[in-house]
């Protein structure tokens, strides 16, 4: 089985098994892909306590974050549980124009720094 969702900044609570209980059925066989915004493996300086938890809950180039946590880069196209899934990223944020961000903030850049990188809840 696929399972899609996406935009978690570094949030997975989604993934709890009140509000996803169908993960108690899952094995190895199934996928949850999430698309963009996924957060949780790029703080560079290290990994914190809360991204390695989440890390170690249990056809095209891909980024190994844990045996069972796979990036699926931009531009390929895989083949997934018989389902063929192009991967493609780029767009532009609504998170400026959305008002998440004010460009007068004295705070704006290292906020969007942090923003671009799923760093803010």
């Amino acid at each position: 089985m696929i399972y899609i969702t996406g935009d978690c900044h570094s949030d997975f609570v989604r993934f709890n098994k009140e509000n996803f209980p169908e993960q108690r059925e899952m094995t190895k066989d199934d996928y949850v892909i999430i698309c963009g915004d996924f957060g949780g493996v790029w703080n560079v300086d290290e990994e914190s306590k809360r991204e390695s938890w989440w890390m170690d809950w249990k056809g095209g180039k891909v980024h190994k974050v844990r045996p069972s946590v796979i990036h699926l880069m931009r531009g390929q196209v895989y083949q997934i549980d018989g389902k063929k899934i192009f991967t493609f990223g780029g767009a532009s944020s609504h998170d400026i124009s959305g008002g998440i961000l004010e460009p007068d903030d004295p705070d704006y850049k290292r906020k969007k720094k942090e923003l671009d990188h799923g760093w803010l809840p």
